[in-house]
């Protein structure tokens, strides 16, 4: 495995848990994630406009361009209202454990990679690291707590949150090929929070908006220069290396946002979770061994 792409990886994945903790941590999460979208928008704007100057986007990638756009709308319109009714601890592990289970299941096929027994191995891990972290534990009554989680409203826009994951890393991983992974990152971010304007605007959930900006502008700030950031260090790794491999080693942002829910919100400690952190990091390091 190419060691810049890893390190690309796991400094996207200390990003991504730290603006993941700032959504939750603000109110009204729904709203904030669009807001955040929005800012990273605005923010990046002349990074955006000078590289659309300078080497523009070929007619080839702009499928994969308008296929990001609509995946990350629903993208943070699941996240946001995953936090909106389920704490970090919960919707966190749920909306990033999915997509290494759906990610080889679709770039084998459509990408024609390929997995080594140990590369398979090593997603398995992380995979039981994640779900174990939100059970609470491997003890059949940890299990029983997320039989229960996984029928509520949160879990289910976690999960939802998952599959869209999935569908983006494995159209980007192509995607970036044909433009400027910056360029990239910025137009999904910039598109979606287009897309998605009317949701928030158009309906009941105005007031809520407004008032998500008065109340978190300061993080949702700091979260829209973090998100692009994150999704453009996943990007650059993408190209340089296996996206079946590489989108699993993004995961140790689950142990980052544990120890942040931990640290920062007050969720509670505890040896299991610590327990299911390690499991999570065997399986990167399996994953890295094996590419």
């Amino acid at each position: 495995m190419n060691p810049t792409a890893v390190a690309l990886v796991l400094a996207a994945a200390v990003f991504h848990a730290v603006w993941n903790m700032l959504v939750r941590r603000g109110s009204h999460p729904e709203a904030f994630a669009w807001w955040m979208a929005l800012s990273a928008g605005v923010l990046y704007l002349p990074v955006g406009a000078y590289l659309w100057a300078t080497r523009g986007v070929p007619g080839a990638g702009w499928p994969f361009v308008a296929v990001t756009v609509v995946v990350h709308a629903f993208y943070f319109v699941f996240l946001g209202r995953g936090y909106e009714h389920g704490h970090l601890g919960l919707v966190y592990p749920i909306a990033r454990g999915t997509g290494p289970v759906l990610v080889p299941a679709l770039a084998v096929p459509l990408l024609g990679e390929r997995i080594t027994p140990l590369g398979a191995a090593g997603i398995g891990l992380i995979v039981v690291g994640v779900v174990s972290l939100s059970a609470g534990g491997f003890t059949p009554r940890a299990l029983r707590t997320l039989a229960v989680a996984a029928r509520d409203r949160a879990a289910l826009y976690a999960l939802a949150t998952g599959v869209t994951i999935a569908v983006y890393s494995v159209n980007d991983k192509v995607g970036a090929g044909w433009i400027s992974p910056v360029l990239y990152a910025y137009l999904l971010f910039a598109g979606a929070s287009v897309l998605a304007a009317p949701y928030f605007w158009l309906g009941g959930r105005r007031d809520a908006t407004r008032a998500c900006w008065h109340e978190n502008r300061r993080s949702i700030v700091l979260a829209g220069l973090l998100s692009p950031a994150t999704y453009g260090l996943a990007l650059v790794a993408f190209q340089l290396g296996q996206v079946s491999y590489l989108a699993p080693m993004r995961e140790p942002s689950i142990v980052f946002a544990a120890l942040l829910g931990m640290l920062v919100l007050g969720e509670p400690r505890s040896a299991s979770r610590l327990a299911s952190a390690c499991v999570t990091a065997a399986g990167v390091v399996v994953v890295g061994v094996a590419g």
